[in-house]
């Protein structure tokens, strides 16, 4: 059924062709929750020749990252183990126009505990393919970057393709000494493989260090305010040192120095979640909840483990910011539970 939809939709641009390519990959993601392995595997083989045909047949499919996300996903984690050789095969896309539609198949993959399965062999001309991919400017590099990351955490690098991938994903660094042109945040560079001459932890110490907190009320007065949804760098790295594959140390000084841009963050930029403006599909109040929400999420994962650090000078300041978050509509239940150990003798903190 398939090959026929698949031969009908390729040799005409009928609108029963057009109907077909719309809906097929649609139907079939619904469906394959039901499939045996073998029906998979199939649906599987037909995913592939999509990749592997010309950009003009890859154009005529709809709904296909759905249909290659449900399908992974549907296999077993041993059987999407056992299928990575299979998967490697797929090409790719580096075309921009399609990319979002035709995801990289590996990235859906989760494997816990690898240990427990017999060890695949992968072919060492794929992986030094994806080493090559990771030339500067080589619009495949960032998803060959991800690929190789994965097999570096499944153990199926060897040391020479260990090696070869340092060298390349350091080649080109950016202002802040992290590679360029990959997907992840700079806290992540600390669990991939980095030469002997450089030190992440010490560039993420400078990052954090010397780059400021999304503070609205500081950019120039009519810029507009960009609806990011809370996503931001700055954010996101710091976030990411409560991370223990990175063992990440914030010292005295260095936890301060982050109260007290959280505590400037909160006081410049609180007003604006009374903004009822509409921006791009949300109110700026929206934007400032979830910028702010974020800023909770520091509290507890970042600050909590090192509370006993701040200094006294703070207190009072952050006791203010915290009774401030309901006044603004922000939940603070979190954000006091974080500070329980400064503010013990004061039980309002959590009623």
């Amino acid at each position: 059924m398939i090959q026929t939809a698949a031969t009908t939709i390729e040799n005409g641009n009928s609108t029963f062709a057009i109907s077909l390519s719309t809906v097929i990959p649609t139907i079939l993601s619904r469906l394959c929750i039901k499939c045996s392995f073998e029906v998979k595997y199939k649906l599987l083989e037909f995913l592939k020749g999509l990749y592997l045909s010309d950009a003009v047949n890859r154009l005529k499919y709809k709904g296909v990252d759905k249909l290659v996300k449900y399908l992974i996903e549907y296999f077993s984690v041993y059987e999407q183990y056992k299928l990575l050789p299979e998967l490697l095969n797929f090409p790719i896309i580096s075309d921009t126009s399609i990319r979002n539609e035709y995801p990289d198949p590996i990235s859906f993959i989760y494997i816990d505990h690898i240990e427990k399965f017999n060890k695949i062999k992968i072919d060492t001309k794929e992986s030094d393919e994806l080493i090559s991919f990771l030339s500067e400017n080589n619009p495949k590099r960032k998803i060959a970057i991800s690929r190789l990351k994965n097999l570096l955490d499944w153990s199926l690098l060897n040391k020479r393709q260990q090696n070869k991938f340092r060298q390349a994903l350091w080649k080109s660094v950016d202002e802040n000494g992290f590679p360029m042109d990959t997907n992840f945040y700079q806290f992540a560079f600390l669990t991939l493989p980095y030469p002997k001459e450089i030190n992440p932890q010490e560039l993420l110490h400078s990052y954090i260090v010397n780059t400021e907190l999304p503070i609205q009320s500081k950019e120039e007065k009519g810029s507009g305010i960009p609806i990011t949804r809370g996503n931001h760098s700055i954010v996101y790295n710091i976030l990411g040192t409560a991370n223990k594959e990175i063992n990440y140390q914030w010292d005295k000084e260095d936890v301060n120095t982050l109260v007290s841009k959280i505590i400037e963050w909160w006081s410049a930029d609180k007003e604006y979640l009374k903004d009822m403006r509409q921006g791009l599909g949300s109110s700026i109040a929206d934007e400032f909840k979830a910028r702010f929400r974020n800023m909770i999420r520091i509290f507890s994962n970042v600050i909590l483990p090192s509370v006993e650090l701040i200094d006294s000078t703070y207190f009072s300041k952050i006791e203010t910011l915290l009774n401030e978050l309901s006044v603004y509509g922000m939940p603070d239940l979190e954000a006091k539970v974080s500070f329980i150990k400064l503010f013990s003798n004061k039980k309002y903190m959590i009623e």
